[in-house]
C-alpha cells in the first residue's frame, strides 16, 4: 500500500508522450536541504518539458520502500532517491533494476551498490574531520555531546570523521550521545535535556545544521551562552544566526545547487544510455564567523 505526500500531479503524464517522467524520494520533505534540490530538480526537468514524480517517506525506511515501487509502477523514467536507510531498500532496488530504471543515489550512500548506477555525495567524512579541527582552534580541551542520525550513512561519515580527528586527544572527550535524525525538533529538548544533566558540556557536534539550530534554541532556553555548537550544512538560518549567536561557531558547507545538477545530468545521461561515474564526490567549505562575508547569508553555496 502506497503512502506518503505526493508533490505536483504525475498521476496523469505529459500530453506529449515523448517526455520523461523522473521519480524523487528524499529521507524528509522536512529539511530545507532536499527543498533546494527538488526545486533545482524541477527547473531542470520542465525546461526540458518533463516531469518530476516527488514523494515525501516522512524518514520511514518501509514508507519509502512502498514509493520506490509506486515509481516502478507508474513506470519513471529514472529515479533519484535519497535514502532512509543505507540498509533497508535491496528489495525495492532489484525491482528498479528489473524494470531497467536506473537510480542515482544522492547525499547518502547505500549498501547495495549494484542495483544503483551513481552516487552522489558531498565528502561528508571530511566534513566531520574539519568540524573537529575547528573545534580544537577554538578550544584547548572540551566535553562533548553529539547529535547524530545513525540510520544515515551520511550522518555516521561525519560524526566518524569527527571522532577520527580526536582519537589521539584524550583532552577532548563525548560525555553523550544523543539521535535526532537531523531534526530540529528532536535535537531541541534532547540538547535541553543532556545539558541539564550534563552541565559540563561545553561542545556539540551535530550531524547537521537543523539538529544544530536546535541545540543552539535548546542553550538559549538554558541561558547557555558558553557553548561551542558546530554543523554542517551551510544553510542561510545557520549562517544569520552565526552573526548574533555566541554558541554556533562554525557550519561545513554542502552544495545542493551541485548535488542537484549532478544527480539530474546523471539521470538524462543514464536514460540516454550514457555511462556515468560510480561515484561522484561534491566538496565542503568551512564557514566561520571570520570568514562569513565571502558567503552569501540568504542562499545555499
Amino acid at each position: 500500500m502506497f503512502c506518503g505526500c505526493i508533490l505536483y500531479d504525475f498521476y496523469n503524464r505529459p500530453n506529449n508522450t515523448q517526455a520523461r517522467v523522473i521519480g524523487v524520494s528524499s529521507m524528509t520533505l522536512n529539511n530545507p536541504f532536499f527543498e533546494v534540490i527538488n526545486n533545482e530538480l524541477k527547473k531542470e526537468t520542465e525546461q526540458k518539458g518533463d516531469q518530476l514524480m516527488i514523494l515525501d517517506p516522512m524518514l520511514s525506511s518501509n514508507r519509502q520502500e512502498e514509493q520506490i515501487e509506486t515509481m516502478i509502477e507508474n513506470k519513471v523514467d529514472a529515479i533519484i532517491l535519497n535514502p532512509v536507510n543505507s540498509a533497508t531498500l535491496e528489495d525495492a532496488l532489484k525491482k528498479a533494476k528489473d524494470a531497467r530504471i536506473p537510480v542515482v543515489v544522492v547525499d547518502s550512500s547505500i549498501q547495495h551498490e549494484d542495483l544503483i548506477e551513481t552516487t552522489i555525495v558531498s565528502k561528508n567524512y571530511e566534513a566531520g574531520a574539519m568540524c573537529a579541527q575547528a573545534m580544537m582552534e577554538d578550544l584547548d580541551r572540551g566535553e562533548i555531546l553529539l547529535l547524530e542520525h545513525a540510520q544515515a550513512d551520511s550522518g555516521r561519515e561525519r560524526i566518524k570523521g569527527f571522532l577520527d580527528a580526536i582519537k589521539d586527544h584524550p583532552e577532548y572527550k563525548v560525555v553523550a550521545r544523543e539521535e535526532c535524525e537531523g531534526q530540529l525538533e528532536q535535537a531541541m529538548p534532547k540538547a535541553a535535556e543532556v545539558l541539564s544533566d550534563h552541565p559540563e558540556i561545553d561542545i556539540i557536534m551535530c550531524l547537521n545544521d537543523p539538529s544544530a539550530l536546535g541545540a543552539a534554541a535548546a542553550a538559549e532556553s538554558l541561558n547557555r551562552k558558553d557553548l561551542y555548537i558546530y554543523g554542517v550544512d551551510g544553510t542561510p538560518d545557520f549562517k544569520s544566526r552565526m552573526t548574533s549567536d555566541p554558541n554556533l561557531k562554525a557550519t561545513v558547507a554542502q552544495s545542493p545547487y551541485t548535488m542537484a545538477k549532478n544527480a539530474i545530468k546523471s539521470a538524462y545521461d543514464l536514460i540516454a544510455g550514457k555511462d556515468v561515474d560510480s561515484l561522484q564526490l561534491v566538496d565542503v567549505k568551512l564557514i566561520r564567523k571570520e570568514n562569513l562575508d565571502d558567503y552569501s547569508l540568504e542562499a545555499w553555496q
